[in-house]
């Protein structure tokens, strides 16, 4: 069973990688920490209320996940996206019938969870570019002990939310 979850956490991770990175085995996170806002750069392509909701989605989706609290991280994510993850996850042999039950089967390895735990906590968007209610987030992220620049991470405005897609 743990190849299986280590599998669909590697699904998971082409799915949302707005807090996935990257693979391998980092040290084990230190708690649940909240994230701060992440460190960015000016972007001609974002009005400035765009880009401050877009990047409160990003910490919190990292900070929810560091929580363990999926509900916020399901809630935090496109339909689409979440349906993704499911199937990805069942896909693999896992059994998940909610966004919270394929993230809870995720993290429940810890080979899984520990890199995904530091791409969360190292998460530093580069730049955020807005074409009406879609956004591209570039940013990067730490995990196996090695950094990883130029990721990009896809939102949809929703209802008027922004809410993340996965990578693109």
């Amino acid at each position: 069973m743990m190849t299986v979850i280590t599998r669909a956490a590697a699904a998971a991770v082409l799915v949302l990688a707005a807090s996935c990175s990257s693979t391998g085995t980092p040290a084990a996170p230190t708690g649940a920490e909240p994230t701060t806002a992440p460190a960015a750069t000016a972007s001609a392509g974002a009005p400035p209320e765009d880009r401050a909701a877009i990047e409160q989605v990003f910490a919190d989706y990292n900070a929810a996940l560091l929580a363990r609290d999926f509900a916020a991280s399901c809630a935090l994510t496109a339909p689409e996206a979440v349906q993704q993850l499911i199937d990805a996850v069942a896909a693999q042999g896992a059994r998940a019938g909610t966004c919270e039950e394929a993230f809870a089967a995720v993290y429940a390895v810890p080979e899984a969870a520990a890199p995904l735990d530091s791409a969360a906590r190292t998460a530093e968007i580069q730049d955020v570019a807005v074409d009406g209610d879609t956004a591209s987030v570039t940013f990067s992220g730490e995990a196996n002990g090695r950094r990883v620049e130029g990721l990009v991470n896809r939102m949809q405005r929703i209802d008027g939310r922004w809410r993340l897609l996965g990578s693109s």
